[in-house]
C-alpha cells in the first residue's frame, strides 16, 4: 500500500504511531479534547473512528 496525503487512520494505527494508550485516546475523544475526522456509529457496541493526516498530527501535538 502506498500512503497518501488523503489516507485515515483508526484508533489502532494512532495510538502505535504515537505511542499512546487506547484509553487515553478513548477518553480525549470522550471529553473533546480530540476530535475524530469521521465517526460512525454503527450497530454494534464500538464506533469506528477515523483520523486524517492533520487530526494525528494534532494529537501528536496535545499528547506531548
Amino acid at each position: 500500500m502506498t500512503w497518501q496525503a488523503d489516507d485515515t487512520f483508526s484508533t489502532f494505527d494512532v495510538v502505535n504511531i504515537l505511542g499512546i494508550k487506547r484509553v487515553t485516546l478513548k477518553n480525549w475523544i470522550d471529553e473533546g479534547f480530540v476530535k475524530p475526522t469521521y465517526m460512525n456509529n454503527g450497530r454494534g457496541p464500538g464506533k469506528n473512528s477515523r483520523f486524517d493526516t492533520k487530526a494525528v498530527c494534532m494529537i501528536g501535538a496535545f499528547s506531548a
